[in-house]
């Protein structure tokens, strides 16, 4: 179990835990120095609340805290670039997408300042040391580890049981992005352009195989975009707490679904550009339609949104 643990708050050194589930949010904060207690909780989704009111407190009693300056000499931010998530994440179950939602970007603005990035925001901070920077117009501050000139491991002040890692390149939010706008985009995009385009060749006299092909890849899309619609069930993280919609456990079902589907279309696409089928864009839709299902495939069972979870 954790015990508390020390912050540094307006100069003082400070003793403290947090207590946080979907229902409430809560801190206790001592100062053994003036034998003086605070304890906050709130029974509700209102975290945020929490800081402030902790900040409001202090600011009486210590006075308000002053802005700390970059250190003359400050190490190039450059090498702290990057994305970082944390290490108390779940990595087993179908909530380990969740690791990758709340990724952080750590980026140098042009007037060399850090620049954190995160689902709550964007905070701005100064260098304090070759390692240390302190939050602009905040009491913030952020700690890096560095092993062969790059940093590894991002620590958050007002977080010390927290522990965040730089990503591995397979995890970029960049990439995660690509693999699910590529495939959606592709599949949406079959029952806007495969109508117009069919009705700009009309008259044509279809190949063998072409419809059969065709009615695969319209059923892919559809499987697709089912997909994202049952993930997009999920109302919130309070909502997976008391279990996962219907919905979205029947789309956990649709990768294994694809996996059939496009090993068929590996062969059409094949016979595709064999036979001439269609026209050129067609099959080059068609053949980025697989693959960008065999990616997505990949992706879902990689982030453990499948029926089965089948860890690599």
């Amino acid at each position: 179990r954790n015990g508390p643990y020390e912050m540094n708050s307006h100069g003082r050194t400070l003793v403290g835990h947090d207590g946080d589930t979907m229902a409430f949010h809560s801190r206790l904060l001592l100062d053994p120095a003036l034998d003086l207690g605070i304890f906050v909780s709130y029974n509700s989704d209102r975290g945020p609340a929490r800081e402030a009111l902790i900040r409001a407190i202090a600011d009486r009693l210590y006075g308000v805290e002053p802005v700390e300056h970059a250190a003359k000499g400050a190490a190039t931010p450059q090498r702290f670039d990057g994305y970082y998530t944390s290490l108390r994440a779940p990595v087993s179950g179908h909530d380990k997408i969740m690791s990758l939602i709340g990724t952080v970007r750590v980026s140098t603005a042009a007037d060399g300042m850090l620049e954190l990035q995160s689902p709550q925001g964007t905070y701005r901070f100064v260098a304090l040391g070759d390692d240390l920077f302190a939050q602009v117009d905040g009491s913030e501050r952020l700690a890096f580890r560095v092993d062969g000139g790059r940093a590894t491991h991002l620590f958050v002040d007002s977080q010390p049981m927290i522990e965040l890692a730089r990503v591995a390149p397979r995890d970029d939010p960049r990439l995660q992005l690509a693999v699910v706008a590529a495939a959606f985009v592709l599949s949406a995009a079959v029952f806007v352009c495969w109508p117009l385009s069919w009705w700009r060749h009309r008259g044509r006299i279809a190949l063998r195989g072409e419809w059969r092909a065709t009615l695969l890849g319209v059923t892919h899309a559809a499987l697709v975009i089912g997909f994202f619609v049952g993930l997009g069930s999920v109302g919130g993280p309070h909502e997976v707490v008391f279990g996962l919609p219907e919905q979205f456990q029947r789309a956990l079902w649709v990768p294994f679904i694809l996996i059939a589907t496009l090993l068929l279309q590996l062969v059409y696409s094949y016979r595709a550009w064999l036979a001439g089928w269609w026209w050129p864009t067609r099959r080059i839709h068609y053949t980025l339609l697989t693959l960008s299902g065999i990616a997505l495939v990949a992706w879902t069972f990689y982030w453990h949104l499948t029926a089965i979870i089948l860890d690599w």
